[in-house]
């Protein structure tokens, strides 16, 4: 039987978070999408979304980014190259992004369903898997606001 890229992705993010500790947040560095083309490598210096980029190339799938798994990838590339879908149809290895326009910070939707179960990688000690609730609550206080705009999209996920 084969497993599909999207299992392949979950079970990257899954163990990540079994490496958090060998796992470093950056944002700012260059460093941080060294961990793209190192499946299962450790230490894991990423940010949100090129930890989602890394998720996607350990998967075996296209790069949700549209840059063959190179240059700069954000938040804001992911919303440009994503399809949006609708919340109640997210499920295990699409991305949701939170915040408006370009979006704030990205996670990774393990398991589906009201309050998905999502990979985020959105300050040190993370990896974690959060409910998609509580990364909202955080994201909306970091950046002072009452709440924050919760967005899913779906890329291919076929074999690269």
């Amino acid at each position: 039987m084969t497993v599909s890229a999207r299992l392949r992705i979950v079970n990257a993010a899954n163990w990540l978070v079994d490496h958090r500790d060998e796992c470093r947040y950056s944002e700012d560095s260059p460093e941080r999408t060294s961990c793209i083309r190192r499946p299962y490598e450790v230490p894991f210096v990423s940010d949100c979304s090129s930890g989602v980029a890394a998720l996607f190339y350990w998967g075996g799938a296209h790069d949700p980014n549209d840059l063959g798994f190179g240059g700069d990838p954000y938040t804001g590339t992911l919303v440009e190259r994503g399809r949006l879908i609708s919340a109640s149809s997210a499920r295990s290895a699409d991305v949701g992004i939170l915040g408006p326009d370009t979006g704030w910070h990205a996670v990774l939707v393990l398991s589906a369903g009201p309050d998905p179960l999502v990979w985020s990688m959105g300050e040190e000690g993370d990896p974690r898997i959060y409910r998609m609730s509580v990364v909202e609550q955080g994201v909306a206080y970091v950046n002072h606001v009452e709440s924050c705009q919760v967005r899913y999209f779906r890329f291919n996920t076929a074999k690269r």
